[in-house]
């Protein structure tokens, strides 16, 4: 039988979904830092876009808002789906 548990003691909850969260912090520094560097960005600019497909669920398609007014304001063909 195992030891009862005392039950006002903390409980650490693990598993693949907390370390996804507890590891969002230095993905968004990679982010950030891969961000400053827009020579890529450039070379996707110069490209002729037929259209750009941007997509996500909940919070992150309401993000890309912006982006694709961005996007079409300079003239680049934007769906948000």
């Amino acid at each position: 039988m195992p030891p009862a548990r005392d039950m006002d003691a903390p409980h650490i909850i693990e598993g693949p979904y907390v370390h996804d969260i507890l590891e969002q912090p230095a993905a968004l520094a990679r982010t950030v830092a891969g961000l400053q560097d827009d020579s890529t960005l450039r070379h996707l600019a110069g490209r002729p876009w037929k259209r750009i497909i941007l997509t996500g669920m909940g919070g992150s398609l309401h993000a890309l808002y912006p982006l694709h007014l961005r996007l079409t304001n300079h003239g680049f063909p934007s769906l948000v789906l």
